[in-house]
């Protein structure tokens, strides 16, 4: 069954996040930032670890650091791709998996 949503910590509570909701997830140091329309949640754990928990259909890595729900990609640059809120740079080696991605979706 394909994931929807994750659980996660918010302070003292535990939110439901739809995953359509995620922008983009950032990690430095195993310490992930998922970054929503309007929260951002921190975890520990892998970027390899979340890539494996989400859509591929829905989310391609970017980067390294950098992991970006499709939907929000405003436009895709040569070193930057647009979210909506902010930059976020893309290295030359994912940068064609994921213009395949968006040429897929756009069939």
């Amino acid at each position: 069954m394909p994931v929807t949503e994750l659980i996660l910590p918010n302070g003292t509570r535990r939110d439901r996040v739809p995953i359509s909701m995620i922008r983009y997830i950032e990690v430095n140091n195993k310490r992930c930032r998922i970054v929503t329309n309007d929260t951002e949640y921190f975890i520990t754990s892998s970027l390899r670890s979340m890539e494996s928990r989400l859509p591929e259909t829905q989310f391609a890595r970017i980067h390294h650091s950098y992991l970006v729900g499709i939907e929000h990609i405003k436009f895709v640059g040569k070193q930057e791709v647009d979210v909506g809120t902010k930059g976020l740079p893309i290295s030359k080696r994912f940068r064609p998996a994921l213009i395949r991605k968006l040429t897929a979706r756009n069939r």
